[in-house]
């Protein structure tokens, strides 16, 4: 939160932080992770949704898990079988170029 707030006021909201964005001009699948961070830390979750979904849906799950680990002193524990791995890989992938889109289509 600290860092938020001290990139908030260097110019937070212009800061190019990615390198593919900066040698190519067009965005990764995180860009806006950092406008993210500040979306959350300021309670704008709407904004922070907006500028990268995928980031801040890892963002606030792991926040949660880390939550609960913190709460309970327990790891959480997913066991999956070699075909639900490739299910869940599958639709990790799916899921990472549908928001590579979103982020081509918002921030390029």
């Amino acid at each position: 939160m600290a860092l938020g707030i001290l990139l908030e006021r260097r110019g937070g909201q212009q800061l190019e932080t990615c390198l593919l964005h900066r040698l190519t001009g067009h965005p990764c699948p995180t860009c806006g992770s950092t406008r993210v961070v500040l979306g959350l830390g300021q309670g704008d979750w709407r904004a922070a949704f907006w500028f990268n979904p995928l980031v801040t849906l890892g963002l606030l799950g792991g926040g949660l898990v880390f939550g609960l680990r913190l709460v309970t002193g327990r790891a959480l524990r997913v066991g999956l079988s070699s075909r639900e791995q490739k299910v869940a890989l599958g639709i990790g992938l799916t899921a990472l170029a549908a928001n590579w889109l979103w982020v081509l289509r918002t921030q390029a």
